[in-house]
C-alpha cells in the first residue's frame, strides 16, 4: 500500500450503504416493469450504465467523501430509482383505474428524477470532471445556470402537459396542466436551452483538454469520447451510451483520481 493511499479502517461505509439502497428498489422495479406488461431487459442498459456509475461513486467516495463527482455518480442512480419504482407504481395505478392523485405524484416524482438524475448529471459532470472543478473562473456561473434550468424545466415538463404517464404509454389527465406554458412551447425552450448549455459544457472540455497534461488529460479524452458516442449512437438511448462511456473511463483510470 502507498503511502498516499488511506487505510482500510478509514474508509467511510456510507456510499456502500447508498448503493444498498439502489440495490434494493431495482429488484422491486423491474418486477413491477414484468406486472406492467413490459419486458425488464429493455432496461438493461440503463441498469448496466448507472450500476456501474454507483459502485464506481462508491469506491471514490470511501476514500474521498467530499469527492464531487463521485457525489454526482452515486446520486444519478439512487435518483432515477426512485423516480423509477414512482413512475411504475403510477402507472399500475392508471392501469388499474387507482388513485388519480397518487399517479399524478408518481408521475412527477419520475419526471424530476430524470430531469436531475439524468440531464442534471450529465451537464454538471461535463463542467467538473474530473476534480470537481470548473476549468477557470469563467465558468463559475455554468453550474448555478444549469441548476436553474432543472428546477424551470421540472416545473415546464409538469405544467405543459395535458396528461401526465408513468413509465409506459398509459396517461391520466393533468389537473396541474396550464394551457399557457403548452401555447408559449414550453418543451421546446427546454430542448433549446438544453442543447446551449451541453455546447457550452462540452466546449468547457476542450478548454480543460488544452491546459491539461498526464494523467488529467487522458481523463478529459475518456470524457470526449463519451460525449462523441453520445452524439453518433444510431440506436442505443443517446444518454446510456455517454454514461456507459464515462463509467468505463472512470473505472480505467480509477485509482489515479483518488
Amino acid at each position: 500500500m502507498s503511502a498516499g493511499a488511506p487505510s482500510i479502517a478509514t474508509r467511510s461505509r456510507w456510499p456502500w450503504v447508498l448503493v444498498a439502497v439502489y440495490l434494493l428498489i431495482l429488484p422491486v422495479t423491474l418486477w413491477l416493469t414484468g406486472v406492467n406488461g413490459r419486458s425488464w431487459l429493455e432496461s438493461s442498459p440503463a441498469v448496466i450504465a448507472f450500476t456501474a456509475f454507483g459502485v464506481l461513486g462508491a469506491m471514490i467516495l470511501s476514500e474521498q467523501g467530499d469527492n464531487v463527482i463521485g457525489l454526482l455518480l452515486i446520486s444519478s442512480p439512487l435518483v432515477l430509482s426512485i423516480g423509477a419504482i414512482c413512475g411504475e407504481i403510477a402507472t399500475w395505478l392508471i392501469r388499474t383505474d387507482g388513485s388519480s392523485s397518487l399517479a399524478i405524484i408518481g408521475s412527477v416524482v419520475n419526471t424530476a428524477a430524470y430531469v436531475f438524475g439524468v440531464i442534471g448529471v450529465l451537464l454538471l459532470i461535463t463542467i467538473w470532471f474530473p476534480d470537481g472543478r470548473p476549468p477557470s473562473r469563467r465558468w463559475r456561473l455554468y453550474p448555478w445556470a444549469v441548476v436553474i434550468f432543472l428546477v424551470l424545466s421540472t416545473i415546464i415538463l409538469v405544467v405543459a402537459t395535458p396528461e401526465l404517464s408513468g413509465s409506459g404509454p398509459e396517461s391520466i389527465p393533468n389537473t396541474l396542466y396550464v394551457p399557457q406554458a403548452d401555447r408559449l412551447g414550453g418543451e421546446d425552450v427546454i430542448g433549446t436551452t438544453f442543447f446551449v448549455l451541453f455546447a457550452l459544457g462540452v466546449a468547457s472540455l476542450f478548454v480543460r483538454f488544452r491546459r491539461s497534461a498526464g494523467i488529467e488529460r487522458q481523463q478529459v479524452k475518456w470524457m470526449a469520447s463519451g460525449v462523441l458516442f453520445a452524439l453518433v449512437g444510431p440506436r442505443t438511448p443517446l444518454w446510456v451510451i455517454a454514461m456507459q462511456a464515462f463509467a468505463f473511463g472512470f473505472f480505467s483510470s480509477y485509482g489515479r483520481i483518488t
